[in-house]
């Protein structure tokens, strides 16, 4: 099951080597309240409790203050969005963990590299062709700056292919 879980174990959980559990934990937060809600989300079967469990787990993991973590569950989430078709939370989840990378955060080129194609993506798959265009320039030269430059990073995650989206929708509206 592709959820929130996913980030919550291995980032928010208490470290415990035996299990597997907590091993990007590099914060050593602990809160044994967070670590029972995710052991429970991990078993439950039916979709809805699960989720609610989830919800519940996130908010405690967002009360540790960590902005690296934070950002990151939230991509996470943004990520499980867009693989589950929900393109409007991926949409808002990943501009959430972008805000939160680029003013909390520092070395988070991939974060935000991820961030901004998921986005992206999502707002191709909602028709939103246009918002694409307006904002690949600013991308583009935000992606420059980084570490990881966001033009060798995106080329693999199918930047091409939005750009080439960008540009038909571009030239439809030329050609109107």
């Amino acid at each position: 099951n592709r959820d929130a879980i996913f980030t919550l174990r291995p980032l928010f959980h208490s470290l415990d080597e035996s299990k597997g559990l907590g091993d990007t934990n590099y914060g050593n937060f602990k809160n044994p309240d967070l670590d029972k809600l995710i052991e429970r989300a991990e078993v439950e079967m039916d979709a809805a409790k699960r989720q609610q469990i989830i919800n519940e787990a996130v908010a405690l993991a967002e009360e540790s203050g960590d902005p690296r973590s934070i950002a990151f569950a939230t991509l996470m989430d943004g990520s499980i969005a867009f693989y589950a078709g929900r393109f409007r939370r991926a949409v808002q989840r990943c501009e959430d963990a972008r805000q939160i990378a680029r003013e909390r955060c520092r070395g988070v080129a991939w974060e935000m590299t991820t961030a901004n194609l998921l986005g992206f993506a999502s707002r191709v798959y909602l028709g939103e062709v246009a918002e694409v265009c307006a904002a690949l320039p600013q991308l583009i030269e935000e992606g420059e700056h980084a570490v990881i430059g966001l033009r060798q990073r995106a080329s693999r995650l199918g930047y091409q292919t939005l750009r080439g989206c960008a540009w038909t929708n571009r030239m439809k509206r030329s050609v109107a």
